[in-house]
């Protein structure tokens, strides 16, 4: 399996590829230039290709006898802290897109994303645990917070949602991360697994206007 031949079928187009990783090099602090056996690009493909087949790395790794171990990729990231990367990532995603949103008042939404995990926690607490699905019980998890303009989906933050963090606490960081870019909040869409008492308290008490579940339309550009 060549793993940047699997991506190409995955993006839009090379420069999007081209582009995605040139991002996730700079974010993760990466030196394109090395004398190592396997150059970053090399190491963000395989990051990549596990993102985009909702995956985790080790079987991405188990399955391309050419590309990186999952021990080299360890080391080569050398356990970057998650939250200055979701800084960063969110700090780049709004400067992005703040050019292309109107100002003013908008609609938003937020989804939440479980990638199901098979093994051991390296930390405790990287995984949260929920009803059985996909032969798992454990699941790496997060939330994003996005406006869909014209049939394209424009995200402005995430967030890693860890053991002992509430949903609430992810809405919470979400809307503060968009009020901080100047933006208003007009209503939101929610995921179904937001619908609990404590979020629909927490809702009502910031006089946020809750429009329905959110699912995503036919054609929508992710």
């Amino acid at each position: 399996m060549n793993t940047k031949t699997t991506l190409h079928g995955k993006f839009a187009n090379g420069d999007m590829l081209n582009l995605s990783v040139s991002t996730i090099m700079h974010n993760l602090g990466l030196n394109p230039k090395t004398d190592a056996d396997y150059r970053a690009a090399d190491i963000i493909h395989t990051l990549l290709h596990a993102c985009t087949s909702q995956t985790i790395v080790n079987q991405v790794c188990k399955n391309n006898e050419y590309g990186p171990t999952e021990g080299t990729i360890q080391y080569r990231l050398q356990n970057p802290d998650v939250e200055t990367v979701q800084q960063s990532l969110n700090q780049m995603l709004k400067e992005n897109v703040l050019e292309t949103l109107p100002h003013g008042t908008l609609t938003f939404a937020i989804d939440f994303v479980l990638i199901p995990f098979y093994g051991t926690e390296q930390n405790k607490g990287d995984t949260i645990k929920t009803k059985a699905r996909q032969g798992t019980t454990h699941f790496f998890a997060y939330a994003s917070i996005y406006v869909i303009l014209k049939n394209k989906r424009y995200t402005l933050a995430i967030k890693y949602v860890r053991k002992n963090e509430s949903l609430k606490d992810a809405i919470d960081f979400l809307t503060k991360e968009v009020k901080n870019s100047g933006l208003k909040i007009k209503g939101l869409y929610l995921d179904r697994e937001f619908f609990t008492v404590e979020v629909m308290n927490y809702l009502q008490k910031r006089k946020y206007l809750l429009l329905s579940l959110v699912f995503y339309g036919e054609g929508v550009e992710v």
